[in-house]
């Protein structure tokens, strides 16, 4: 670009910048021009493209609602764009027309769980393989397959820098991760890790070229993918037996399996299955089993170590190479030797940033004489998701402990709280983003820590961490979703005094005295029918179920008939009269008069809300404040358990 061009192009940028910080209004032919001359520089700025959505969004709203002549108010979602395109223009890096000579391919592959790549150079060749982690949120193949040339690129900046890498030609079995490097264009989804690849490659000065390679020829990578770390594939049963044989060994347990390639008939699975022993094996203790062990690549140094904790006997079946990268000569590969060399990609377990929560957990334990097997019994005893967050929680506590050179038996006095209150002061010194929930998990999770191995009990409901927590703003306050409840008393009133004629009246007095007297849900209504009821001379047992995870609770729910209006089982038995009359042949009791069909929990809250609206109870209350309604009666009453 020459230097009038330039200028040009940074005066006109920096005027639309100006403009949209001001919300000016603009004429779309304005823009559009810009949007022209910033297109011409594709040539020289190919991944230009990638940074223009915004601007070519905002163009085509416009001109949809106004045509070319509308105006257009400027909003601050296009600076990111210009800004880019700007420092792209200040830079003006030229393009490179000659062809260079390529040195080093990549080849990558991803399955749902982890990638695998390679990259070959002369005679060496590098064979890396890593697992998706939760917070990279990739919904679909092509972010994967993108992430994974990312990731790659990434991990071995070290290396192409000192290979003296300028061109790389990449081989993929994806034909979208193709076509957009190729093409520089990228849909919404995939945008950012484009910007991202385009980016690093623009660093390091570094051309790339796609080629489309089919799926059955990227064998290596695919096998990095879906077999090295995720263990989805089965060992060969007869060439193990042979071998299990051969050493005289039985196991009794395949302590990482799942229900399609476990080897023995007791086995442990990360994943929900009915017919495993147990979830997550090296959370359970070891000590009576004889294992056959064929972890992932990531779990290989924990799983070592637990086996040295716990002295178990055990097969230990390990792949050929694990996370470390692989470089091979041709010499070497006539004599079958490899060398091995650290990757630059840093373990999994270096990864860890809650480790010393865990290490602070287990050294409390053994402080109280614990041993190691109880320990893990404790930990797998603990919901996953708890355990995850006692851990981010216990880990400030224990850096404090570190930094401040604290023995760890002083948490197990008779004054543990001095402690945790000047590891709260100190955490908030050190600031950083979303301090004050994170404070929050630190004080509670730290307090039922120690409380559950220090003298003391209720450590957070001491006078000195109390004091510390409300001028802190650390007290996890209960805000109730109502400033007040509605009188149970006024639904009865309105029952007493209200006849129910139609059948959909005489179905909502039904619901409401159901709930009424024993506060069910909405999804339990559904569940309750006819053929299961049983109705006695003053008395009528209903059947419904709640559900907790994947678990069927099965309830019996029993009205004893009352004398007056307000009775839950004279209102049954004038329902179950009126469906009959009807001829409503529906097993479940309550029924939708609208679509003539079972009634759902959503129609149900509905016919609630319709009741007690007739009685006089207004918005914001809802049908199924009744069970607030009368959970409250039933506390002002000093009744414990209400439900």
């Amino acid at each position: 670009m020459t230097l009038i061009r330039r200028r040009e192009m940074k005066n006109k940028l920096m005027a639309l910048i100006q403009m949209t910080n001001q919300r000016q209004i603009v004429i779309i032919i304005s823009l559009a021009s810009l949007i022209g001359d910033i297109n011409y520089l594709r040539f020289q700025f190919p991944q230009i493209s990638l940074w223009m959505n915004s601007l070519n969004n905002l163009k085509t709203k416009a001109v949809a609602k106004g045509g070319q002549e509308a105006l257009v108010k400027l909003n601050k979602q296009i600076l990111g764009n210009l800004q880019t395109i700007l420092i792209l223009i200040k830079q003006n890096r030229p393009r490179q027309l000659k062809g260079r000579t390529p040195s080093t391919t990549l080849t990558t592959d991803t399955s749902e769980d982890s990638c695998g790549m390679t990259l070959d150079h002369s005679n060496e060749q590098i064979l890396d393989a890593g697992q998706w982690e939760g917070s990279q949120h990739l919904h679909s193949s092509n972010q994967r397959e993108l992430a994974a040339v990312l990731i790659s690129l990434r991990n071995q900046q070290q290396t192409l820098t000192d290979w003296k890498t300028k061109c790389i030609p990449l081989k993929t079995d994806n034909t979208t991760t193709e076509f957009v490097i190729r093409k520089s264009k990228a849909a919404s989804a995939i945008l950012h890790l484009m910007r991202e690849i385009f980016l690093l490659l623009n660093n390091f000065d570094i051309t790339i070229y796609t080629e489309h390679l089919p799926g059955l020829e990227n064998s290596t990578a695919d096998a990095l993918s879906r077999l090295s770390w995720i263990g989805d594939y089965q060992i060969n049963p007869i060439l193990l037996n042979e071998e299990l044989h051969q050493i005289n060994f039985q196991p009794t347990l395949d302590a990482f399996a799942h229900k399609t390639n476990k080897q023995l008939k007791s086995y442990c699975s990360p994943q929900e299955d009915n017919k495993v022993i147990v979830r997550n094996a090296p959370n359970i203790p070891w000590t009576n089993e004889l294992l056959l062990l064929h972890p992932p690549i990531g779990l290989i140094p924990k799983i070592i170590q637990k086996m040295i904790r716990d002295q178990v006997e055990a097969v230990l079946i390990l792949p050929r190479c694990n996370t470390r990268t692989i470089r091979s000569s041709s010499n070497q590969r006539k004599d079958n030797e490899r060398t091995l060399k650290t990757t630059t990609r840093n373990h999994r377990d270096g990864k860890d940033k809650h480790k010393e929560g865990e290490q602070l957990y287990r050294e409390l334990a053994e402080l109280i004489n614990l041993d190691s097997a109880t320990i893990d019994q404790l930990i797998a005893g603990i919901n996953p998701e708890t355990w995850r967050k006692r851990r981010a929680g216990l880990t400030p506590l224990a850096n404090y402990m570190k930094q401040n050179n604290i023995n760890t038996s002083t948490l197990l006095g008779n004054k543990p709280y001095i402690e945790l209150v000047n590891a709260l002061a100190w955490y908030k010194d050190r600031g950083g983003p979303k301090l004050q929930q994170r404070m929050k998990n630190m004080k509670m999770h730290c307090g039922v820590v120690l409380s559950q191995f220090s003298h003391m009990n209720d450590i957070n409901n001491s006078s000195l961490v109390k004091t510390y927590s409300k001028g802190q703003g650390l007290s996890i306050q209960s805000k109730p979703r109502f400033p007040t409840i509605w009188n149970l008393q006024i639904l009865f009133n309105y029952i007493n005094t209200q006849t129910p004629t139609t059948p959909e009246e005489i179905q909502q007095t039904a619901i409401a005295m159901i709930v009424a007297f024993c506060a069910a849900r909405m999804t339990e209504l559904v569940f309750m029918k006819q053929s299961e009821m049983i109705d006695d001379t003053h008395s009528i047992s209903l059947k419904t179920q709640t559900s907790k995870g994947k678990q069927v609770i099965i309830h019996t729910i029993t009205f004893e008939e009352r004398s007056g209006i307000c009775c839950p089982v004279k209102t049954l038995r004038k329902w179950i009269q009126q469906r009959n009359t009807d001829g409503n042949s529906e097993d479940q009791i309550q029924y939708n008069h609208t679509k003539h069909s079972p009634a759902s929990s959503k129609y149900c809250s509905h016919q609630l809300a319709a009741i007690i609206r007739r009685a006089g109870i207004t918005s914001p209350y809802t049908g199924p404040t009744v069970c607030h309604a009368m959970m409250t009666r039933l506390r002002a009453a000093w009744a414990h358990k209400p439900r």
